[in-house]
């Protein structure tokens, strides 16, 4: 059987190699790896190692904004082989051999190009974080232009939907994408075999830079290149310098604002994943507007640190539809949370600095949670 994996992230990587390495060993595995992230060339060389792809080609788009190029991506619909392969480094030839089975974790443009390629393809969608866990993230994705250019070219918009959706953890999904939802196998560093070849691929080292650490801010980036938001960010900043002997930064990939704050920043660039495993304890404090790396510890390991949702005080910013799945997303994982005053909530930075207070008085439980 012929299959074919497109994975644009580290995270995507690390769920396309746990559903090979035990479900598809035996099969031919082509995997496309996006570029986008830093280290992309060298990871890809390290996968190469393991043998577990019997061929691994990079592919290269930039999203490009305006009009021109709205409709170029639109324009490459009706020639998806010709710009298929025009992406990809190296050679491939699209189309020259059946493909059983597609594996997407979302559908990029790159993506939906392959799926024109091969319409009668089985696909099948891995985890991508939240956008996998809530919702239907072609609506989200894809706006009604998009959506009647692609019917008027004649293609369905139905084939875009996976016939089943794989994800680390099943009790806290709510996707309308499928009603076929599996699991994928629990991750553990206790199953030396496939953790030593996952911290090889990752070149993953133990990073005890978080075990005397207290509160983990895990920062975005400011998706709105909004002002109102820069200003709250350093106001969070502010705060936790109170307490800076007992925070550490862990920066995302493209923000750039905690660089000249006086906290401890965690630039090592390790896979997030693995931290959770390796060094998150129960103990901690996550602390972020709402990211997935906050629900790493509970979708992937069952463990539960504290978190800190901030959502509340970019609500006048926030686009509502996204506000709207934060508040979605935030029940389901209250809801699933065994300790439920684990999970804080503040209305402003007045009660984000008590929530630090109390969670370090261990008087948490007074802090109800509110959405």
């Amino acid at each position: 059987m012929n299959c074919i994996y497109i994975c644009d992230t580290p995270f995507q990587i690390l769920n396309c190699i746990n559903y090979v390495f035990h479900f598809r060993m035996q099969e031919r595995n082509t995997l496309f790896l996006g570029t986008q992230f830093t280290g992309a060339y060298e990871m890809a060389l390290r996968l190469k190692e393991e043998c577990l792809f019997d061929e691994i080609h990079l592919f290269e788009y930039k999203i490009r904004k305006g009009f021109r190029h709205k409709y170029r991506r639109i324009f490459e619909l009706l020639f998806p082989r010709y710009y298929g392969k025009k992406y990809v480094r190296g050679e491939f030839l699209f189309g020259d051999k059946e493909v059983d089975e597609l594996y997407f974790c979302v559908p990029t443009h790159f993506a939906l190009l392959v799926r024109w390629i091969y319409p009668q393809s089985r696909l099948i969608y891995l985890d991508d974080g939240t956008g996998s866990y809530s919702g239907d993230m072609i609506t989200r994705l894809l706006d009604k232009n998009h959506r009647f250019f692609y019917s008027l070219l004649g293609r369905k918009i139905d084939s875009w939907y996976p016939e089943c959706l794989y994800i680390n953890n099943i009790d806290i999904c709510k996707t309308l994408l499928t009603t076929n939802v599996q699991e994928l196998p629990k991750l553990s560093n206790s199953d030396t075999i496939f953790w030593n070849m996952v911290t090889r691929i990752f070149d993953y080292t133990s990073q005890k830079i978080y075990t005397d650490r207290k509160f983990v801010l895990l920062s975005q980036i400011n998706q709105y290149n909004n002002h109102e938001m820069k200003m709250i960010d350093n106001i969070i900043i502010d705060i936790l310098e109170k307490y800076k002997d007992m925070t550490i930064v862990r920066p995302h990939p493209r923000d750039s604002f905690v660089e000249k704050k006086e906290l401890e920043v965690d630039f090592s660039n390790s896979m997030w994943e693995l931290v959770c495993e390796d060094t998150i304890s129960e103990d901690m404090v996550l602390i972020s507007r709402f990211s997935t790396s906050q629900l790493i510890p509970k979708i992937l390991y069952n463990k539960e640190p504290y978190i800190i949702f901030l959502y509340k005080l970019y609500s006048e910013i926030l686009m509502p539809d996204d506000y709207e799945r934060i508040v979605e997303l935030a029940q389901v994982f209250i809801d699933y949370y065994t300790d439920k005053s684990k999970i804080l909530i503040p209305n402003d930075c007045y009660e984000f600095e008590t929530c630090l207070e109390k969670i370090i008085g261990k008087r948490v439980k007074t802090v109800p949670v509110e959405l």
